[in-house]
């Protein structure tokens, strides 16, 4: 009530100064949490209160509980239901900043409670003034998301020449939370009220020692003396000065991040990122261990937030990723990991739920970027029992007839999003009669399209109209394979529990249809990408463009117009490297009759036929030879004029070399192996 009362004084006062610029409406939401047999009385008289009293429209939340509830979990599922609820009042009544009036004595509790939990550093700032709305992850509308910006500048079929083309859209929105009340203490709230002739209201449960944790806590400051380190005033200090402190690394680590080389696919869920130099972590000299300290802060702060655009994680903790800063700046490590060798300290690692790993060369898919020592970031490999998990398989039934009807638009609000894996908001319309279902591929079945693709590709050539060609066209570009991972696929289950592959939405690659096209027969789906802060940066400088249809065969025809170069260069090659090597074979055969290798040349009747005189026979004397006629040969120009393969001697000048060295010898001077 004292929320309220402060903010509809404070509006009316902005009606009477003449502002034409007013804060926005309130309405009041009061939720019944069903928890005893007068709650729902007890909600009714506050919204009713809020009514006449203050005229702020009200509404009342009630919960619903499952059947099955663990009364030593009270609090905790009061709270997931409570803001689950209140999320959803949210969205449906166009709200996106939601107040609530938690106090000092709250955060005071709060903090309290942390400590007892052996929770410290980052997780003694309590509870922060403004912050998405908890509980709330796959709620679409709620949980940061509805409102999508940027639409694709191309849909398969539909090609537009523009600079730049984002394949999907990228979720913003959400409700946030707000907290104003945090810096208030109880008593003096309690005595606005009272001046306002405002109703004080209070939840009886809260009253209950025995019934949770906080309440327990709350019975101690009130009946019990605490140390002054242990005041509500000081544990609020705690959480100020704590989040000062974090507040101060994220802004640190917030300007590195905006000055960072780095570009992200939103397709394969993946960036390639060069990270700044040790130096660059602290603005002074590393020189001490408290400087150490801060620099790691610093670092673990720009890892999360980099991490934050892939992950599948919705809240990290400072030990799961303590070992990575040392990983990428070893300088920051233990004296061991300073001194061991490059080799060994930048490898492939997991951490924050992503995977990463140092390039050699960056892949063309992320286009041009700075030269420099970068890293490939992606979601973290599942294992083959992580890949069974339920919670990473989403059942879409099929449709009724009625349900067909009114969701036949593309992206109608009649379809529910799913939220797969923490990374894309999925949204699946199955026009077939067996259940779809959308999970990550499988090893196997990831060498079976990969296979099944290169092999008619090579059988059809450049016959485009085969759905396989166009497969191959498009996971061609996917670099490098591993990528292939983490993309999430459409599959139709049989009802022999068969799967079989129909669809990849981030590639927007329809498997099931006989052509690629943008209207898909088996199902339509549409694909959003998660709400990710890019700070001062834009959309279109961070994320590269989308792999389509016109992209993935123009890049399947440069490359075999590469090959068809890369063939002609070879027998261009070929050609320049047999004339070469004939020429050599000339010189060998006049150096040998010089140095009389040869017999002295037979005479033809004494004179040519032309009238001169035959002065040399290029035929070695074969009058011994007991060999029959037609395999008699010249075996060395046999061996120096038909072994003519460019494959085997890289170049005519590298060529006459080897030739060199084997009539020769070393020193050029006689026949290998021969008298000099």
């Amino acid at each position: 009530m004292a929320l309220a009362t402060l903010y509809q004084r404070f509006r009316e006062s902005q009606l009477i100064k003449g502002n034409t610029i007013l804060p926005p409406r309130l309405h009041g939401f009061v939720v019944d949490h069903k928890a005893r047999a007068v709650s729902t009385e007890e909600a009714e008289w506050v919204a009713e209160q809020l009514r006449s009293q203050l005229k702020i429209p009200t509404t009342i939340v009630p919960l619903t509980w499952p059947s099955a509830t663990d009364p030593k979990a009270f609090e905790t599922h009061a709270r997931t239901l409570r803001y689950q609820a209140l999320g959803r009042a949210c969205r449906e009544n166009h709200i996106n900043s939601l107040m609530v009036a938690h106090h000092a004595d709250d955060q005071a509790e709060t903090i309290m409670m942390r400590l007892l939990a052996m929770r410290h550093r980052s997780g003694l700032q309590g509870m922060r003034k403004i912050y998405g709305i908890p509980e709330c992850e796959g709620i679409h509308g709620v949980y940061q998301s509805g409102g999508a910006v940027y639409k694709s500048l191309q849909q398969f079929g539909n090609h537009t020449n523009t600079a730049h083309n984002i394949p999907f859209e990228i979720e913003q929105g959400g409700v946030q939370v707000l907290r104003p009340l945090l810096k208030f203490n109880k008593s003096r709230l309690i005595a606005t009220c009272k001046q306002h002739g405002t109703s004080w209201t209070e939840d009886q449960t809260n009253q209950d020692k025995s019934l949770t944790q906080r309440n327990t806590v709350r019975y101690i400051f009130q009946n019990h003396p605490l140390p002054q380190a242990l005041s509500s005033s000081s544990l609020v200090q705690v959480a100020e000065r704590m989040q000062a402190r974090v507040d101060a690394r994220k802004s640190f680590a917030e300007k590195l991040f905006t000055e960072l080389p780095l570009k992200l696919d939103i397709q394969t869920g993946s960036l390639v990122v060069r990270f700044p130099p040790y130096e660059s972590l602290l603005a002074k000299p590393i020189l001490s261990t408290t400087d150490r300290a801060e620099a790691m802060d610093n670092a673990y702060c720009l890892l999360t937030r980099i991490a934050e655009l892939i992950n599948p994680v919705t809240r990290s903790s400072v030990s799961s990723s303590a070992g990575s800063v040392s990983q990428i700046w070893p300088e920051l490590g233990s004296a061991e990991e300073v001194s061991s060798s490059n080799s060994t300290r930048q490898k492939n690692f997991t951490a924050l739920g992503v995977w990463w790993q140092p390039l050699e060369s960056v892949p063309t898919l992320y286009g041009n970027v700075e030269s420099g020592k970068y890293w490939l970031l992606s979601r973290e490999p599942l294992t083959s029992k992580e890949l069974q998990n339920h919670s990473l398989q989403v059942a879409f039934p099929p449709l009724s007839p009625s349900e067909l009807s009114t969701s036949r638009s593309r992206g109608s609000t009649s379809l529910q999003w799913h939220f797969f894996d923490n990374r894309y908001w999925i949204q699946v319309r199955n026009n077939t009669n067996q259940e779809i279902i959308l999970r990550y591929m499988t090893r196997s079945e990831l060498e079976t399209i990969s296979a099944k693709g290169r092999r008619t590709a090579r059988k059809l050539g450049e016959r485009s109209s085969s759905k396989h060609y166009y497969i191959s066209a498009v996971l061609s570009l996917v670099k490098p394979n591993l990528l292939l991972r983490g993309l999430p696929a459409l599959f139709v289950r049989s009802s022999d529990g068969k799967d079989t592959l129909i669809g990849l939405p981030t590639l927007n690659l329809d498997i099931a249809n006989k052509q690629p096209k943008s209207a898909h027969t088996l199902c339509d789906w549409q694909v959003r990408y998660k709400n990710i802060d890019l700070g001062a940066r834009s959309i279109s400088d961070v994320v590269v463009p989308g792999i389509n249809k016109d992209v993935a065969f123009a890049a399947v025809a440069s490359k075999k117009s590469k090959k068809r170069a890369d063939r002609e260069l070879q027998r261009e090659g070929a050609k320049v490297l047999k004339k070469h090597l004939e020429q050599r074979s000339k010189l060998v055969h006049e150096r040998w009759r010089k140095e009389k290798k040869f017999p002295e040349p037979r005479k033809i009747d004494g004179e040519r036929k032309d009238g001169g005189v035959q002065k040399f026979n290029d035929e070695p004397d074969t009058s011994t030879d007991q060999r029959p006629q037609n395999k008699r040969r010249p075996l060395i120009r046999k061996r120096l004029v038909t072994d003519t393969n460019p494959l085997n001697i890289a170049d005519a000048e590298h060529s006459s070399e080897v030739w060199d060295r084997m009539l020769w010898g070393k020193e050029g001077s006689g026949l290998k192996g021969g008298k000099k």
